[in-house]
């Protein structure tokens, strides 16, 4: 009722669970099998002092056979070494804020093959620094014998990268009792990018899940939702036992027709009230704000947008927001100057180099706007979005084979992407590539059965 646990999302952690941004301890403690098992922090760590219990392997000893895991046949390092520490492989450091080295708590085994597949670090190499990740597979590997599958990761990188078979693998992950409920509760939040029918009975069923974390992976997807799907699945939620569950339910349908709901209005009112709480960080405001503007109350939005700005100039959301209000209200002089602002003071950010752009391009800066959208593109390739906004700007000027060549290195990464896979093939179809064409409006297909937008599209291309 007074926290909200993050997923396991991604720029926060790894697709395997591996912390990467600043995070919790306790988003890591909870996918492992200490937890699991009933592991508490004070079994480890003095309750007043955290200082640990025990120092050195001995603290690992307490449970686990040090005969057997305290040994040379088990780590394959000298003892006295760092990796015959038991924390140098199974909870690798991180440095935060250069000098704050924070230990992941997820307890878990290095796995060098991720690194290979899907690009994760892994603990052999934080110390083997001068060797690849294959090498560190092969010694594995020979130490140990092949490594069992974490499959959760592959799901959570596919759906990171828009993958097609994206949907299928999280499902499987997302309905798995054997795995944690962050774990579960993250792949249903992934569900979103890209919801089709197979979702949708576990969707139903994730909401009513005894696990507040499976239910807030849920509550996620309602954005990708139809407002009648949204409706039926979101309204029940609203009467969840737990506060932040509401509150984000209510969120998610605050803009919907239901809003005359009983529970809405109360749920929503809840929501506020942490917003409120919260004033002192720019994100309660814009998120006040933004609900000031689907109230209709424009003043107290811009307002809102402003105090988020004041206390935070680095806060880009805000910019966004401000200056779309702007735009709103057909005042694109003053939606130019605050991205101007923005960018003064945020210059390596690729979302506010993007929304600059697209307000060029609608002032007939043709040429400024094509380039901030390009810088866009450069400072977040991971955004696909930006890619395909930046293909539509350089056909629109003609300058198709850029475009082309923008959207298909950008569809190698992220093929489960529709928007680019529309353009690819609207553009073969134009320059009459029909075979081309074809490629990508079938995989429209697989990924879209029974569109009707789909279905047009592959009937124009075979006629």
């Amino acid at each position: 009722d007074h926290f909200r646990v993050s997923l396991l999302n991604q720029n926060l952690y790894y697709a395997d669970g591996q912390i990467d941004e600043e995070v919790y301890v306790y988003g890591s403690f909870l996918q492992s099998k200490m937890y699991e098992m009933g592991v508490t922090c004070s079994d480890c760590h003095q309750p007043h002092s955290l200082k640990l219990r025990v120092q050195g392997n001995g603290l690992c000893g307490q449970c686990h056979s040090s005969a057997k895991y305290d040994s040379d046949q088990h780590h394959h390092h000298r003892i006295e070494t760092t990796g015959g520490q038991c924390v140098n492989c199974h909870m690798p450091a991180k440095n935060y804020m250069v000098v704050d080295a924070r230990r992941d708590h997820s307890f878990r085994i290095p796995r060098p093959m991720l690194s290979v597949t899907i690009g994760t670090p892994n603990a052999c190499n934080q110390c083997h620094d001068d060797k690849s990740a294959k090498w560190a597979l092969a010694k594995v590997t020979a130490w140990y014998g092949e490594q069992s599958s974490q499959l959760y990761a592959a799901a959570f990188s596919a759906a990171n990268h828009y993958r097609i078979d994206a949907e299928e693998e999280l499902l499987s992950v997302a309905e798995d009792q054997r795995n944690s409920a962050i774990v579960r509760g993250t792949a249903f939040s992934l569900l979103g990018n890209g919801i089709t029918q197979r979702s949708l009975p576990a969707i139903k069923r994730a909401v009513r899940d005894i696990d507040p974390l499976v239910r807030m992976g849920a509550v996620s997807t309602l954005d990708a939702l139809s407002p009648q799907l949204r409706a039926e699945i979101g309204l029940p939620l609203l009467s969840d036992p737990l506060r932040v569950i509401r509150a984000e339910a209510a969120r998610r349908l605050s803009a919907h027709p239901v809003s005359s709901h009983d529970a809405l209005k109360s749920a929503l009112a809840e929501y506020k009230s942490i917003q409120r709480f919260n004033m002192d960080r720019p994100e309660s405001l814009s998120n006040l704000a933004n609900l000031a503007l689907q109230e209709n109350d424009l003043a107290d939005a811009e307002s809102l947008y402003k105090q988020a700005i004041k206390l935070a100039p680095y806060y880009v959301p805000a910019y966004i927001n401000l200056a779309d209000l702007y735009r709103v209200q057909e005042d694109e002089t003053r939606a130019l100057e605050l991205l101007m602002e923005a960018l003064a003071k945020n210059e390596q950010s690729g979302t506010l180099h993007h929304a600059l752009g697209l307000a060029q391009i609608r002032n007939e800066m043709r040429t400024q706007g094509i380039s901030s959208l390009r810088r866009a593109y450069e400072l977040a390739p991971n955004t696909a979005r930006y890619a395909y906004v930046y293909a539509v700007g350089l056909h629109s000027d003609g300058r198709t084979v850029e475009a082309l060549a923008t959207l298909k290195e950008t569809h190698e990464r992220f093929e489960n992407d529709r928007d680019i896979l529309f353009m690819l093939a609207r553009i073969h179809l134009k320059r009459d590539e029909r075979e081309q064409a074809m490629i990508y409006g079938h995989k429209l297909d697989r990924l879209m059965p029974g569109s009707s937008p789909v279905q047009a599209l592959l009937q124009e291309i075979g006629d």
